[in-house]
């Protein structure tokens, strides 16, 4: 027989409800300051020491991605600590940096005076991308490059050539995205 028993304990309450949702909120208050610091330390450490702060590196070396680590330092770039809402997580500031800088201030306003999430700031942004036509991302080196490679798969007309193709991303994906010889027999 397969059954749970529940045993509920008999402990008093010692926190009051507001008080433990108070906790709750410095602590948020907290993870965000600590995603301000983590993000402005790493554009510091980018403007001092150049390229021998590889992203790469940093994201083996702290257990984050690399793309977090890029994304962490142009919000840094975007919001310097004068351009920053207290009302609103990193997470808003990083939706509302991608759009273009003259922008940014206005829709942060925006998003502090209506209480956005960073689902809302998300689509606040996308809408406002799409409206002024500004949807790619060109500013993301790898975004481009998938581009470029998309454009170049729209161009072949050959499909024996798009199978032959494929067969090498094949090749190239099962030893992790290596790069492609084509001299190699497949």
């Amino acid at each position: 027989m397969n059954a749970l028993a529940t045993i509920a304990a008999d402990v008093p309450q010692t926190v009051e409800f507001g008080a433990w949702l108070d906790t709750g909120r410095a602590l948020l208050t907290e993870r965000n300051e600590c995603e301000w610091r983590l993000a402005d330390w790493i554009a510091d450490g980018k403007e001092q020491f150049g390229s021998q702060v590889a992203f790469d590196f940093l994201g083996e070396q702290l257990g984050i991605a690399p793309k977090t680590l890029k994304q962490a330092v142009k919000v840094s770039q975007a919001f310097p600590p004068a351009h920053r809402s207290p009302a609103l997580p990193f997470a808003v500031h990083k939706e509302i940096a991608r759009v273009e800088p003259e922008q940014r201030l206005s829709m942060l306003n925006k998003a502090a005076q209506d209480h956005w999430n960073e689902l809302a700031a998300h689509q606040q942004v996308e809408a406002h991308r799409t409206s002024t036509g500004k949807r790619m991302d060109n500013d993301d080196p790898e975004y481009s490059e998938a581009m470029e490679i998309v454009r170049a798969w729209n161009r072949v007309s050959c499909p024996e050539a798009r199978e032959q193709a494929y067969a090498y991303m094949e090749q190239a994906a099962e030893r992790g995205f290596s790069p492609i010889n084509p001299n190699e027999v497949i």
